[in-house]
């Protein structure tokens, strides 16, 4: 299974999904019409840009609506913090994340670094878990616990009973070919799939994929 591009792919994704916030999705009609025989646009002197090439985005625009929900409430809270970082306190929020790493037949330490990152990130500077950066109220703090295993069943049924023990308050699945067998050990916990590979991936209660992973990007 040839992985490692989408695996880098979804080191990415792990820490935006780690640091979205919900938000609504209204998109708006922008469409503008222009008088009838009407087809000349003049650009004022020495403005050299060809008309509707600009795609910037303007200050205080909703972002949601050109990168998905979530993408105005993260600009707002980095914009928020740039000056005064918030530093999370309190008890921790636990994420265990079972992954991949140091076998020859799959290893992806990307997918672990970026959730690392995202949660430095997210504990140093924007509050941890339920912090309201505009009163300056930090929230819980992440902790994150990783398993990194090799490419035998004994070794993922080792990683699924340690995060059992962790008694995590999420599981984030890193990269790995054994989670139809890790499901019946995590059924009691909330899940998150940072790479689908299999239909059970998606059908399982309680797991959550947010993109199509394998069973699309193969077929595509």
């Amino acid at each position: 299974m040839k992985l490692s591009r989408m695996a880098k792919l979804c080191a990415l994704g792990v820490s935006l999904a780690l640091v979205a916030v919900a938000c609504g999705d209204d998109k708006k009609d922008t469409t503008t019409v222009a008088p009838a025989g009407d087809t000349t646009t003049v650009a004022p002197a020495g403005d050299t840009t060809a008309p509707g090439s600009d795609t910037s985005v303007a200050a205080g625009s909703d972002l949601d609506a050109e990168n998905g929900q979530g993408a105005q409430a993260f600009r707002d809270a980095i914009d928020a913090t740039e000056g005064k970082p918030l530093v999370a306190e309190g008890e921790p929020f636990i994420i265990s994340m079972p992954n991949l790493e140091g076998d020859a037949g799959g290893s992806f330490p990307d997918v672990r670094e970026g959730a690392e990152a995202a949660v430095k990130l997210l504990n140093e500077r924007l509050g941890g878990i339920g912090a309201d950066y505009e009163t300056g109220t930090p929230g819980r703090p992440i902790e994150l616990r990783v398993c990194s295993h090799g490419l035998t069943p004994d070794a993922a049924q080792g990683c699924a009973n340690q995060v059992v023990g962790d008694d995590p308050n999420l599981v984030a699945i890193g990269v790995d070919f054994f989670t139809p067998g890790m499901y019946p050990v995590f059924q009691q916990y909330p899940m998150i799939q940072v790479l689908p590979i299999f239909v059970a991936d998606f059908t399982q209660p309680g797991a959550f994929s947010a993109i199509g992973g394998c069973p699309t990007a193969f077929f595509g």
